[in-house]
């Protein structure tokens, strides 16, 4: 019979949603040959890129991403529809006082950590204070949210923060003081994302064996990189009906249709996606960009930069390489956030003419031999970065593809700064303010090394106003927006029901 799951992105089981096997089982026709599954066997998907660090919201790939969101929980939990409501908290309040966002937190009782351990308040203390600093060896450089528990927690009063604190009260109850520099929306939303883990716990062993509050509990890593997890039977919320997943490191995406195709794979990405065939959600929040190396001496003249925004075909990405599935990109945020992007002036970027002028008028950059990084187990960025490739021939210049391994890639992108140009995946977000964030300085999803300190000041200032926020970026071409490529799958036939969200939600 079969089996209605959830699906988080491209990869993993959530829960299922509320049919049962019986309700199930009625809808299907009696000549129908049915195949019984076991639920006690594994649901077997993929990953191509390596995973080396499994600590909570260390910088990784969006795959990555989609694995601890099934291990980890916040203090709020995001729904389908993007709303914030409380996860393992019972009951959560937020006033405002002389600056400060006061949340008074209440714990559900007899929530467990995947060792065993019941949730503490002092356990969320120190999953706050591991992202501020404030707790001696762990590093927070390579630590997404770590800039926002350290403006709301331990920011520089010269710089106007406040400084927070987190408050326990008796043996459930946690109030923190935050400064309300970023509005209760953001904070809100950064609370959601911010994994609590328990304190007795090190950073290497999360690293290695990641423990945490989530639905789904981490097993092991096999010789063959297969990554194993198994339902949590003490899950505070509705367990999952599938018990065992299995996600395979399976780089090549001609090896994941073969063995999608002999049934030893039961999920696998499907681009281009071709009305009728694939289960689909147009638009992920995730954007591919053309990034420059603003740094690197050919790619700091900004007319090259501007000639190369101007003469891709972006358009042509989205009808050859994704079909029907996900959306051109005009800025950094994705068409799915159209609320925010209705009434503003948005031109579009493709206009060869203009890069023909440029060059006429600098005919040095032909001379110039020109490169662009991907991730070579990334599939879809080898193919839009073919498609970029072709156009920018077409004007004259030349061009050349360069893969790389996943970690060879982010040590040349982001710690050697050796690259000129790079197809990168910038990973969504439910919050399209802190989708923006990332175009402030010393940022480490800055890529291009975008440095505008007028920027930062209106993005303290102004913080609604996008089309100023599109506007300064574009001053500087310091990338090419190109598609939020969406998310395309086809799954085994025993297996129905998919839905998305950029997070998860049970």
């Amino acid at each position: 019979m079969k089996k209605i799951i959830t699906l988080l992105a491209l990869l993993l089981i959530l829960t299922s949603c509320s049919k049962d096997i019986k309700e199930t089982s009625e809808e299907i026709p009696i000549d129908e040959e049915v195949t019984e599954i076991n639920l006690e066997d594994p649901f077997v998907a993929s990953y191509a890129m390596e995973i080396s660090d499994f600590r909570p919201y260390t910088y990784m790939h969006y795959e990555g991403k989609a694995i601890l969101q099934n291990l980890h929980e916040g203090l709020y939990k995001i729904d389908e529809f993007g709303n914030l409501k409380p996860g393992i908290a019972n009951g959560i309040t937020v006033t405002e006082d002389d600056g400060y966002l006061i949340y008074r937190i209440i714990l559900r009782d007899g929530v467990k950590f995947h060792n065993g351990d019941e949730l503490t308040p002092e356990d969320v203390q120190y999953s706050i204070f591991r992202y501020t600093g404030l707790m001696p060896g762990i590093d927070t450089d390579n630590m997404e949210n770590s800039k926002y528990w350290k403006n709301m927690i331990n920011g520089m009063t010269s710089d106007g923060f406040k400084k927070g604190k987190v408050e326990i009260s008796g043996s459930s109850e946690i109030i923190l003081y935050l400064d309300d520099f970023y509005g209760e929306e953001v904070t809100s939303s950064i609370l959601a994302d911010t994994f609590i883990v328990p304190q007795g716990y090190t950073e290497e062993d999360q690293a290695k064996f990641p423990v945490g509050l989530g639905p789904y509990m981490f097993e092991e890593i096999d010789a063959h990189g297969t990554i194993k997890l198994t339902r949590f039977e003490d899950y505070y919320s509705k367990k999952p009906q599938i018990k065992n997943i299995e996600i395979a490191n399976i780089p090549l995406k001609e090896d994941r249709i073969t063995n999608f195709t002999k049934g030893s794979l039961h999920l696998i990405d499907s681009y281009p996606v071709l009305s009728g065939e694939e289960d689909l959600d147009n638009l992920s929040t995730d954007i591919y960009s053309l990034v420059f190396n603003v740094d690197d001496p050919v790619f700091s003249n900004i007319e090259l930069r501007e000639a190369l925004y101007s003469g891709v075909d972006k358009n042509k990405i989205k009808e050859d390489v994704l079909a029907f599935s996900g959306a051109v990109a005009e800025t950094p945020l994705s068409p799915h956030f159209s609320p925010y992007l209705e009434g503003l002036d948005i031109q579009k970027s493709y206009n060869p003419e203009r890069s023909r002028e440029i060059i006429a008028k600098n005919p040095e950059f032909k001379d110039e031999y020109l490169s662009i990084a991907y991730i070579e187990e990334d599939f879809l960025s080898k193919a839009i970065g073919e498609f970029v490739r072709y156009d920018l021939l077409t004007l004259d210049l030349q061009v050349e593809l360069l893969p790389l391994p996943y970690e060879d890639f982010q040590k040349f992108i982001l710690q050697d700064k050796a690259y000129g140009m790079a197809i990168v995946r910038f990973p969504g977000n439910h919050d399209p303010y802190r989708i923006m964030n990332r175009f402030t300085t010393r940022t480490r999803l800055n890529v291009s090394d975008f440095y505008q300190l007028d920027y930062n000041t209106f993005l303290t200032d102004d913080r609604n106003n996008y089309q100023g926020m599109f506007d300064m970026i574009k001053r500087d071409y310091p990338e090419l927006y190109l598609v939020d490529p969406g998310t395309s799958f086809k799954i085994n036939e025993n297996f129905t029901g998919p839905k998305y969200y950029p997070y998860p939600y049970w």
